[in-house]
């Protein structure tokens, strides 16, 4: 129930899961050290799409089934997104967690997807595997992904992915706000 330990769906096999990661991180400092520097470098692009669009933007990688907050700049408007650095969140609806899957090897993408819960959230998270993975081959045609208030109403994001010099998704940056300021 704590997810340290999943079963694998092919052979019924366990391996070990977000809670076992979430254990790791904790008591493992050096853990942090690769992602301090990647906030470290991404922090000026961060801060100038809050200069530029008024929005919070965040800077988020993925950490086994979950999607892992790095960094959070935030703008001085009265409604605005949250998220701090250490909070976690779930892949399948957040636009950073499309971003990241959709730019994965197809292997990969697929395994991964293989064991998220796709639980909903909102009425508008998607919550079927061929429809989410539908989602994540037009997020790599398109070059981006977007959340529909999908994780919560009135909320609309767009996150593009951060590749690492041969082309693997290693973080993601979101811009995220109200609806009503985003459009469609």
């Amino acid at each position: 129930a704590a997810g340290f330990v999943l079963r694998i769906p092919a052979g019924g096999a366990w391996q070990l899961g977000p809670g076992a990661g979430r254990v790791a991180d904790a008591f493992c400092a050096f853990a942090a050290a690769p992602y301090e520097a990647l906030r470290q470098l991404a922090r000026p692009a961060v801060e100038q799409a809050l200069a530029t669009s008024g929005e919070a933007v965040f800077l988020t990688v993925r950490s086994g089934h979950e999607l892992l907050y790095l960094d959070a700049v935030m703008p001085p408007a009265a409604v605005r997104m949250v998220g701090r650095p250490g909070d976690r969140d779930l892949l399948h609806a957040t636009s950073q967690g499309k971003a990241l899957l959709a730019f994965l090897p197809p292997a990969r993408r697929d395994e991964i997807v293989g064991y998220l819960r796709f639980e909903r959230v909102t009425p508008r998270t998607l919550t079927d595997r061929r429809r989410f993975l539908a989602e994540l081959d037009e997020v790599r045609r398109r070059g981006y992904a977007v959340q529909n208030e999908e994780r919560e109403g009135n909320i609309r994001a767009v996150a593009a992915p951060v590749f690492d010099p041969a082309g693997y998704p290693v973080a993601a940056v979101c811009l995220a706000g109200p609806a009503a300021r985003l459009g469609t």
